[in-house]
């Protein structure tokens, strides 16, 4: 419905924007980087302990947390792009698709870490844990910054952006 005054602004039903929210999502994924950065010098220390570095689950979460961490980085860089003004739909969409991916393999690397705790000792166990407390941290700060994220973008341009997405 119009307005009946010449000056009053339009109020689309969704804005394209929400700028807090794009601030809280950077903020969100800044901290899943942390996280990242932290997991490659944990993986790192392990593939030196002898007895776990070469166990099967460990070699399967490098490589798994190896891609999602260029997708965290990837959606970081959206990101950055849509808060420097640069919301052209392409950008918005790889971002979307960034984050579904991200997701899926952040779960893929979770699960081979999983795998590698289940198959040691006790002593070792302690030692990988400490890694699995990072991925939680990780895992909370994606699912909120995918949440922000969809807030900035807005629901209905998101689902019409990333209608096709299948977890994989």
């Amino acid at each position: 419905m119009e307005s009946s005054h010449q000056n009053d602004p339009v109020i689309p039903t969704e804005t394209p924007c929400q700028p807090l929210r794009l601030r809280e999502a950077r903020q969100a994924l800044e901290h899943t980087l942390v996280a990242d950065a932290i997991l490659f010098t944990l993986d790192e220390q392990w593939a030196q302990i002898d007895g776990i570095g070469d166990l099967p689950g460990l070699s399967s979460f490098r490589r798994n947390h190896e891609r999602a961490a260029t997708l965290h980085t990837a959606a970081r860089g959206c990101l950055e792009r849509m808060a420097g003004g640069d919301w052209h739909e392409s950008i918005i969409r790889m971002l979307i698709i960034r984050m579904y991916e991200g997701r899926h393999y952040d779960s893929l690397k979770r699960g081979n870490l999983l795998e590698a705790c289940r198959s040691v000792s006790r002593e070792w166990q302690v030692v990988l844990e400490n890694g699995v407390r990072w991925l939680q941290f990780s895992d909370e700060a994606w699912r909120d910054a995918m949440v922000l994220s969809q807030e900035a973008v807005g629901g209905k341009r998101w689902s019409v952006l990333a209608p096709d997405w299948k977890e994989k």
